[in-house]
């Protein structure tokens, strides 16, 4: 599905509706007030708004091809990733999709400042973070030292990712969950376009807060937020030398993703475990 709201979110139509598609989306973009794609298991885009979407790839990836992230920017250009490293990119107006490159070494999600400029990496356990500065052809490893979930830049030199250490039995990771026994949330600071990275944040979250904390995103270059599992809400307003929590309500949320459009309104949206996974969208208009 995807869903449209013209009043800040008080009331959502649909505006599509794909019925037995066998993945469906997982992420959305829009370069303007008209123009806009959703991702998943195909790329639909559209040109008035959501009135109308149009299927671009004509045939569906497998699971094994499942695209995550999208991001438009400019006037004309974009970038889709997914499994196995797929990068995809359309340079007239989202109308045409092709591969450019395949990363299997830095997972599917990204986040682009520029045509050029940008970091993939891969979220829920995938210990990896790549930066390009050639519109993806070529990634650069970077060492972070957490298992990212996400990032954001202000700039090309100015960022930071969010994600977790995990504590295992005998210090071994395992793919039993009883195994754990701590998991830390952790934000991470960059200066220097990622080549090293330094600790603002680091909390523990307890063996059920994977994975921990999922999304950080900024207005500027002091304001900004993260979310993650137990209803977790950070806040800095000072380029994160300290974060603040806030309060969400329920510690029975789990927050995976985060946007405000300047410092009082912002959204997050989420579900909330003990209510058959209900989803769930939080509004602020005095900051947090």
């Amino acid at each position: 599905y995807v869903f449209h709201t013209e009043d800040g979110g008080k009331t959502w139509t649909t505006q599509l509706d794909t019925g037995s598609m066998s993945y469906g989306f997982s992420h959305i973009s829009f370069r303007d007030a008209q123009s806009g794609c959703v991702s998943g298991s195909t790329i639909y885009c559209t040109e008035d708004g959501g009135k109308t979407w149009q299927e671009r790839l004509g045939v569906r990836p497998s699971g094994s091809k499942m695209l995550g992230g999208i991001s438009l920017t400019g006037r004309s250009a974009g970038w889709a990733v997914g499994n196995v490293g797929r990068i995809m990119k359309t340079e007239d107006n989202s109308r045409s999709w092709k591969d450019a490159s395949k990363r299997n070494e830095c997972g599917p999600a990204r986040f682009f400042i520029n045509k050029k400029a940008g970091w993939f990496y891969g979220p829920f356990s995938v210990n990896k973070l790549c930066k390009t500065s050639d519109g993806g052809h070529t990634l650069e490893r970077q060492e972070v030292e957490i298992k990212v979930q996400n990032v954001f830049f202000a700039d090309d030199s100015t960022g930071w990712a969010v994600g977790m250490i995990e504590e295992w039995k005998d210090g071994k990771e395992t793919n039993r969950s009883y195994d754990r026994i701590n998991v830390w949330g952790v934000i991470k600071h960059t200066i220097d376009g990622g080549k090293t990275w330094k600790t603002q944040f680091k909390e523990s979250m307890g063996i059920d807060g994977n994975p921990a904390l999922t999304v950080i995103s900024f207005i500027n270059r002091e304001t900004g937020w993260v979310v993650g599992t137990n209803g977790t809400i950070l806040h800095t307003e000072d380029g994160g030398k300290h974060w603040v929590h806030q309060k969400s309500g329920d510690a029975k949320l789990y927050l995976y993703k985060v946007q405000f459009i300047d410092a009082k309104a912002g959204w997050i949206v989420g579900m909330h475990v003990n209510d058959g996974w209900t989803g769930i969208i939080l509004h602020t208009e005095d900051g947090g």
